[in-house]
């Protein structure tokens, strides 16, 4: 067992790291650097621990992480890879819908959408009905077998969201949910987010 001294030099260690970081980011918010140069190295006091205090990289990696574990179980049922059910959870939730639409609502890369495709038709889950004047907005939809698998899976996704959150009390788990939909409302409404930059002059 560590002792209450050695908790303290962590606690001092993490005090002065996170200070230094606040100057780091002071610095370069003042202009530190003009544009295209790298800004100065940082302190030696910032260490990496303090990156994995970012909500976006616990996000990011409560995301990979949860993608791994669900992959692995559709590869081993289904055969299927994690883009393959997102874009079969779009359409089943969302009804038809474009090639760009499914990319947009499932958070999937436009392109590996349109390779995937090939295979769930194949395959017999999904169907494209062809647009009458333009070929690029063709409708994709889930067949009678895409629908049956949707609802099979849907099942083993609800029971992966009932594991992860089984220690979390009634209160907490409506919290989370509210707190996802804020942080979520926000990126969608700022994309860039700080970064944003002005427009370029004509």
């Amino acid at each position: 067992m560590k002792s209450k001294e050695g908790d303290g030099n962590v606690t001092d260690r993490a005090r002065n790291a996170a200070s230094a970081a606040q100057k780091y980011e002071s610095g370069a918010a003042e202009g530190s650097a003009r544009p295209g140069e790298s800004v100065s190295e940082a302190p030696a006091e910032i260490g990496l621990a303090a990156v994995s205090q970012f909500y976006t990289f616990r996000l990011n990696k409560l995301s990979v992480l949860l993608g791994r574990q669900m992959h692995e179980e559709l590869r081993a049922r289904y055969g299927l890879k994690l883009a393959d059910w997102r874009t079969i959870g779009v359409l089943g939730e969302f009804g038809p819908m474009s090639l760009v639409d499914v990319a947009r609502r499932g958070a999937i890369d436009k392109a590996q959408v349109s390779r995937l495709l090939p295979g769930l038709i194949r395959r017999g889950y999904v169907a494209r009905d062809a647009h009458p004047t333009d070929r690029r907005r063709a409708s994709l939809r889930l067949t009678g077998a895409g629908w049956d698998l949707y609802a099979e899976i849907l099942v083993l996704g609800r029971q992966r969201q009932a594991w992860l959150v089984e220690e979390l009390s009634d209160t907490e788990r409506t919290t989370v949910v509210d707190c996802l939909d804020r942080l979520l409302a926000r990126i969608e409404a700022e994309p860039a987010g700080p970064f944003a930059r002005p427009p370029a002059a004509p």
